[in-house]
């Protein structure tokens, strides 16, 4: 046993004498060498042009079957959804965070990235809210889509490029990582009041090409946001008293009371919980499928939001237009121009 821990000991040192680059203090700065730095460049460069060639091959059937699932659901629905459970967390009595839907893995840019593929086709009025399957399904495909956008790019190294045309794809690269990951930079009084700033002086241009101010915007995504925030906050309580109501036909009851809209779903939903079989939990998940119809007018900024901050209906529609993109609008935009990742 003794010779056993001796040989565990030896293995242990030899881990620790693995050479490695040491971490350089420069104009007070600490840079640590990448973990790459030692792999042969050929044999790196041969390596990721292979994974390029398999996330190729991969991307065409993902963003395909996305795409479809997009085509076939109301995009507002998807949207709305995706946002409120994968990007919204909450905080305990107790000040700890509870953490989103999907943790760190799913993110703004995500949600982003099927926003900008539901605009590749127009939005019919045939198409239909999404269940349970449709939500998971792009929970977990946008992150392994995003990560496909990013790899098969792998492919361009065998291009032999110059120097300057190296230069160029590496800005190129620290561009995308950058406006991919870069989101919550400071508390949000902080964040309004510094892009307030930025913009102002350019109010009185902007006030002369497209007949409003640029704060304006600012103001009113601000005012957005807080006001999502209370939304979150009163779906919460109201659907505790719901909850709180004795029965399931008087907790359904009460959830008309509470949420009257959408009213067209008072029916279909009132007959598949009308038999009384459905176990606590399962009528449970389903109050909470009909609150989730609402999320599309919480998640949406529509005319009466803008008015109070544009001066009127023909400059609220007008502003909104500069900032918008119709369904359908990137119809012919390629696929590889859809995602900054």
């Amino acid at each position: 046993m003794a010779k056993k821990g001796k040989r565990n000991r030896d293995v242990k040192k030899k881990r620790r004498r693995a050479p490695q680059d040491p971490i350089q203090h420069i104009a007070g700065l600490y840079a640590a060498p990448h973990p790459l730095n030692r792999v042969d460049r050929g044999a790196l460069k041969k390596a990721l042009i292979g994974q390029g060639r398999q996330a190729a091959a991969e991307f065409a059937p993902l963003i395909e079957e996305v795409e479809q699932r997009l085509g076939r659901l109301h995009p507002q629905d998807v949207l709305s959804t995706l946002a409120r459970y994968g990007l919204v967390s909450s905080v305990r009595e107790d000040g700890k965070q509870v953490r989103k839907f999907q943790g760190e893995g799913f993110s703004q840019t995500h949600v982003e990235l099927a926003h900008a593929l539901s605009l590749r086709r127009e939005w019919g009025d045939d198409r239909v809210p999404p269940d349970s399957g449709d939500i998971q399904f792009f929970f977990d495909q946008l992150p392994v889509l995003s990560d496909l956008f990013f790899k098969k790019r792998y492919v361009a190294l065998e291009e032999d490029a110059d120097a300057r045309d190296a230069a160029v794809r590496m800005l190129q690269e620290h561009l995308r990582l950058h406006t991919q990951v870069v989101r919550n930079w400071g508390y949000f009084q902080l964040v309004t009041r510094t892009v307030h700033a930025l913009v102002q002086p350019l109010d009185e241009l902007a006030r002369e090409e497209i007949g409003v101010p640029l704060t304006a915007y600012v103001d009113l995504m601000a005012a957005r946001c807080e006001a999502l925030e209370r939304d979150v906050q009163s779906r919460y309580s109201r659907l505790r008293e719901v909850v709180g109501v004795k029965g399931q036909e008087g907790q359904l009851a009460k959830l008309f009371e509470l949420l009257p809209e959408p009213a067209w779903a008072h029916e279909p939903f009132r007959q598949a919980v009308a038999d009384g079989q459905l176990s606590e939990v399962a009528f449970r998940a389903a109050v909470l499928r009909y609150a989730d119809l609402t999320l599309v007018d919480e998640y949406t900024t529509g005319l009466p939001d803008a008015v109070a901050y544009f001066g009127s209906d023909q400059l609220a529609v007008a502003a909104l237009a500069r900032v918008s993109i119709r369904p359908g609008g990137l119809a012919d935009t390629p696929s590889e121009h859809i995602h900054r990742a």
